[in-house]
Formats: structure tokens, C-alpha cells, sequence
């Protein structure tokens, strides 16, 4: 995980495997035949394991572990996030900063994150018709870097090496190693509001065929959506982000006159407000 794979070709590499060995033995005992066979830190050669270099591994070794063993702080959970807007989701652990930068869109939900950052950017589009939206790393390849920074690839993911001593009584070094990657999974709930324009003639009665805009401001240039009144009078515009919008009436049936009355509706999360 630290060296890549294939045999070591460093000193580095190779006293870490010596290391690693060296603790693999002392770990099972390596006793045969009720002998045990665990050579001494000092008895190898001194520029690839002693007991200075295993407790330099060791420390390492564990650092890595703690690093690996686990996973970001709100896998599994579920979080709210509003129409239109970008929520930030902090990992506490600390491991989201070794995933490498994604950017992926799920249903009209865009999870944003950049290498060394603990921070996932979750941006619910204007796009986005899913209510709920679950998102699996593991689906998109999106897996915890290595320790030397490196993609976990699944055609390295078993590897096993053996090196042939030339000479003692204890067996071969040998090392392997086996990626089980870190992935890790988050539900998006979906917030929005909606508006309910409701039209009538002068007597109260609803009144259908009527058309109404949607708009962003008041002057009326920055159009959202346009419906045109039901049986019921009724025009719902849905799953809006949080804001003040503007309604209008721009087109009325043949025999009534046009009410082009800008009227502000202030939508909020969860609610439908009505005109």
C-alpha cells in the first residue's frame, strides 16, 4: 500500500518488507515443532531491520492502520439539502481528505470533492426530480487512496512475493498484500417549496385556461416556469428553491380582461404558499 506493488526496488521498500516480516513472526510465534524459530531484531542485517527500524515501521504501520480502519464520519447517513443550493458535509475523521477529487452528478444532485479537502459539496440542481438520492462511492469507482497516493486499482489488488534467503534456517521471506478499499455512502434528501396560484372571475368562481409566469424578479425578465389554470382555478409550481418570486398573468381566456398585476410570493421549504 506504501510502495506500490512488484518487488521492492528501494532500501526503503525492502527494509519495510523485512520489517514486516519480522513482525509477521514474532505475531504467529513461527513455532515448529514447538521450537520457536522468530530470529532476533539484530540478527539480520543491520541496513534492513533492527529494533530501531521495526518501531519506525510499527509506528507507521499503525498510523495507516488507524488512517484506513474505518471510515468518513458520516457514511451511512442521511442530510438534508435545499433546492438550488450547495450544502457543505464536513468529515470529523479526516479521511475524506485521502479520496481522490470527484465531481459526480446522481439525479440532478452533484457531490463535489477535492483531493486534501475533509469538505463534500453537495449541490442540488434546478435539474433534479428525485425527492431522495443516495449516493455510493463504491458505484462510481470512488474508492480511499493508498497511502502513496495511488488509485486502488482491482487487477493489483492480491499480490505475493516470495524472496529466497541464501542462507540460514529460517524460512523463506515472504510478503502479500490484499486491498480491501474504503468506500463509503450518503442520503440526500431533497428540500423545496411550492407555489399555488389560485385564479378566479369577479363573482369568486375559478376560472381555467388562464396563464400565469413565474419570475425571479420584479421587473419580470428573468423567467422560472409558466402554467396555465386548471378546472379548479389552480396553478402549482413545484419543487422551487427558497426565494422571492414574482407572479403574473399574461394571457386570459376570450371575454375577460387581463389582470397583469405583478403579485410577490415568498416560497419557503416544505411549504406551498399561495397566490
Amino acid at each position: 500500500m506504501n510502495y506500490g506493488y512488484g518487488i521492492p526496488n528501494s532500501d526503503e521498500a525492502m527494509r519495510a518488507a523485512a520489517c514486516t516480516q519480522q513482525w509477521v513472526w514474532e505475531y504467529i510465534h513461527n513455532n515448529i515443532d514447538g521450537n520457536s524459530k522468530v530470529p532476533a531484531r539484530e540478527s539480520w542485517n543491520g541496513n534492513y531491520m533492527s529494533v530501531g527500524h521495526l518501531a519506525d515501521w510499527t509506528a507507521r504501520a499503525e498510523a495507516y492502520y488507524n488512517q484506513y480502519h474505518g471510515n468518513v464520519s458520516f457514511n451511512g447517513t442521511t442530510n438534508k439539502a435545499t433546492f438550488g443550493e450547495t450544502k457543505m458535509i464536513t468529515d470529523t475523521s479526516g479521511r475524506l481528505s485521502s479520496y481522490g477529487s470527484f465531481n459526480q452528478n446522481v439525479d440532478g444532485v452533484i457531490f463535489n470533492h477535492i483531493q486534501g479537502s475533509n469538505d463534500l459539496a453537495v449541490t442540488v440542481t434546478e435539474d433534479c426530480t428525485a425527492d431522495n438520492v443516495n449516493f455510493i462511492s463504491r458505484n462510481y469507482g470512488i474508492y480511499q487512496l493508498m497511502p502513496n497516493g495511488t488509485s486502488y486499482s482491482s487487477d493489483t489488488m492480491g499480490n505475493y512475493i516470495y524472496i529466497q534467503f541464501t542462507s540460514g534456517a529460517v524460512q523463506n521471506l515472504m510478503f502479500s498484500n490484499y486491498v480491501d478499499p474504503s468506500a463509503f455512502n450518503i442520503n440526500i434528501e431533497v428540500e423545496y417549496g411550492n407555489a399555488l396560484v389560485i385564479k378566479s372571475n369577479a363573482n369568486g368562481d375559478s376560472l381555467a385556461g388562464c396563464t400565469f409566469e413565474l419570475y425571479k424578479d420584479s421587473e419580470c425578465k428573468q423567467k422560472v416556469r409558466t402554467g396555465i389554470s386548471d378546472s379548479n382555478g389552480n396553478i402549482l409550481f413545484q419543487r422551487l428553491a427558497p426565494a422571492v418570486y414574482y407572479v403574473k398573468e399574461t394571457n386570459v381566456p376570450t371575454g375577460y380582461l387581463l389582470d397583469d398585476t405583478v403579485q410577490r410570493v415568498d416560497v419557503k421549504v416544505n411549504e406551498t404558499t399561495e397566490i
